[in-house]
């Protein structure tokens, strides 16, 4: 347009004559944003101040223009920050780094009390610590230069105790050990818990020898999680998973033979050849203490009179159990409990006189403890065969038979024992008279004997 002041065609004259929140600048008759902040304030409220060289809406031309907290930076804009330590009022950011106008912790020890007395300076923002070198530390406690804090390791070698001779560097603690390499010289926990950073006999089934499993308690202990585990034993080839223990069966399928039925006894699962009385065969009962089919567990169950009596041992019906049982039958009053029979006599002292027990029957026949009668002609035991005879020494013969020959006593067994001269020869176990046969024999004897 064509500006009548100085006669020149230019983009201006007046403001009307530009765009929407521009001005014109009468010294140059151009459309600028601004010539005044009364102008910025009204068109641009986030930029309320106008630069008057640029003659553009800003937010700010000085310090005085922000607020409390904030300096004007180098692009006109309002940032946080400081020129001193007075912009800083925040009693956790006391001090102003001038390097970085920025509102620390710190810029000098001065400023730090207490647990943290050191200004860490070499960090990218200057704040209190307990230590900038291990020095600062107490005890054995190292300086950790990340965060100055004093901690009880950074590395294993910080780690003095022989009990804790690993350092988890996640908590900066020392611990037993982070992997399985401090457990070697443990004679039964070798293994390393990570989660709890000790060493253990077992963290996995894997940390056990065929057979075992590893328990709660950390333990390597016999038992199962499958039926894999079950090998070491043939006769336990199933795992029972509630019990985690290696056994014969869990469900008949694995059962079979004279021992078709799986039951549990014992607490535990075992093949057998009944688990109730419809398992066996005929009139036979199902002995739940060992599970066999047997023909009694009680005496109601032994119908034949003769054998009234269950003996539970073998579940069978026998005729007695004991001599009370035994009250019907007088002629075997008696019971023999290794066969369970009613017989006549267990001891000799159940038998009449002169008789003795052997093989349940009374026999003729003495013992130690059943004599034979002193008063009769056979007074005498023979131990072996247990017969009463006349003697067993010559000591028990008296009168003219003085010798016992054979449990019978006699006058003589030769001629040497005949003492009478009138009888000298000794004939049929008698003292008899010399007949002429034998005093010819003696007479040649005689007088063989002379020459």
């Amino acid at each position: 347009m064509c500006v009548s002041q100085i006669s020149k065609c230019e983009a201006c004259e007046i403001d009307s004559d530009c765009n929407f929140a521009e001005q014109c600048d009468p010294d140059t008759f151009t459309c600028v944003p601004c010539l005044s902040s009364r102008h910025c304030k009204k068109f641009d409220k986030q930029h309320p101040i106008c630069d008057p060289k640029k003659q553009i809406c800003v937010s700010c031309l000085d310090d005085v223009d922000c607020a409390v907290g904030e300096i004007c930076n180098d692009q006109e804009i309002c940032v946080t920050g400081c020129r001193d330590n007075t912009g800083c009022p925040l009693p956790s950011l006391p001090a102003c780094d001038l390097d970085l106008n920025e509102c620390v912790p710190c810029t000098d020890d001065s400023f730090c009390l207490g647990t943290k007395p050191f200004c860490n300076v070499t960090s990218n923002r200057d704040i209190c610590v307990s230590c900038r070198s291990t020095s600062d530390c107490s005890g054995d406690d190292v300086c950790d230069p990340r965060t100055g804090i004093c901690e009880p390791c950074l590395v294993d070698s910080d780690c003095k105790d022989s009990r804790n001779p690993a350092c988890d560097t996640t908590r900066n603690t020392c611990v037993p050990c982070i992997d399985d390499s401090k457990c070697s010289n443990n004679p039964t926990n070798k293994v390393c818990d990570t989660s709890t950073n000790t060493c253990e006999n077992c963290i996995s089934d894997n940390n056990c020898p065929i057979g075992s499993i590893c328990k709660e308690n950390k333990e390597c202990q016999v038992g199962c999680n499958n039926d894999s585990d079950c090998t070491l034993d043939p006769g336990l080839t199933v795992c029972d998973l509630d019990i985690q223990q290696c056994v014969p069966c869990v469900n008949n399928t694995q059962c079979g033979g004279s021992t078709p039925v799986c039951i549990t006894r014992n607490n535990l699962d075992t093949c057998g050849e009944c688990a109730t009385s419809l398992d066996c065969q005929g009139n036979f009962v199902c002995d739940p203490s060992d599970n066999r089919c047997k023909e009694c567990t009680s005496d109601t169950q032994c119908q034949d009179p003769t054998q009234p009596n269950c003996k539970t041992q073998t579940g069978k019906c026998v005729s007695c159990l004991q001599t009370q049982d035994c009250s019907s039958t007088p002629s075997s009053p008696f019971c023999d409990t290794a066969i369970n029979a009613c017989v006549p006599c267990l001891q000799d002292s159940q038998c009449p006189q002169g008789h003795i027990c052997s093989g349940d029957q009374c026999i003729v026949g003495c013992s130690p403890e059943k004599p034979c009668n002193p008063l009769s002609p056979l007074p005498v035991c023979n131990i072996t065969s247990n017969l009463c005879q006349q003697c067993l020494l010559s000591t028990d013969c008296s009168g003219t038979n003085k010798i016992c020959d054979q449990g019978d006593c006699v006058q003589c067994t030769s001629d040497s024992e005949c003492t009478d001269p009138l009888k000298p020869v000794c004939n049929q176990k008698e003292c008899v008279p010399v007949s002429e046969n034998s005093s010819s024999e003696i007479r040649f004897d005689l007088s063989h004997d002379s020459i």
